[in-house]
């Protein structure tokens, strides 16, 4: 059931982090993070948004590893299954980390970098004169959880 609120997440970041760096419609993870890396480099000044959207990279490359492993275990459990094991003997079998486990560290590093890069963008925001309303309704949360992103350090 978390697996699919991931890839959820998963693709609507991709799409989301696309549209930020101006990258063709169909982009490849590689593409995307070092258009993201060239614009770093670019800004004279640290960036904390595009250091964030670059963290955030690497944790999407991350989790397509994670999913490319997950695949393969599923495979492994699903030829288990039609030889009739028992899940008693696949589960305590597999090895680890299983997969639930790779799924919420997966999840885990996915809202950290996706917290991390909101909370960038609130702050850069608030620094070039826009509201902590305008901030609000950008986000789709309320004032007050701006103020919360402005606190945080």
């Amino acid at each position: 059931m978390m697996l699919p609120l991931l890839l959820r997440s998963y693709t609507c970041l991709w799409a989301r982090l696309r549209s930020r760096v101006d990258a063709p419609h169909v982009v490849e993870r590689r593409v995307l993070s070092d258009a993201v890396t060239e614009m770093a480099e670019r800004h004279v000044e640290s960036d904390e948004v595009l250091d964030a959207i670059h963290q955030l990279l690497a944790v999407l490359d991350g989790i397509g590893e994670t999913r490319d492993l997950i695949a393969e275990r599923a495979r492994h459990i699903g030829e288990q299954r039609r030889n009739n094991i028992a899940y008693s003997v696949i589960v305590p079998d597999e090895h680890r980390p299983l997969i639930v486990e790779r799924v919420r560290e997966s999840l885990h590093d996915l809202v950290e970098a996706a917290g991390r890069l909101q909370r960038a963008e609130a702050r850069a925001l608030h620094d070039e004169g826009l509201s902590m309303e305008s901030i609000g309704a950008l986000f789709g949360v309320s004032r007050q959880r701006v103020a919360d992103f402005l606190r945080v350090s």
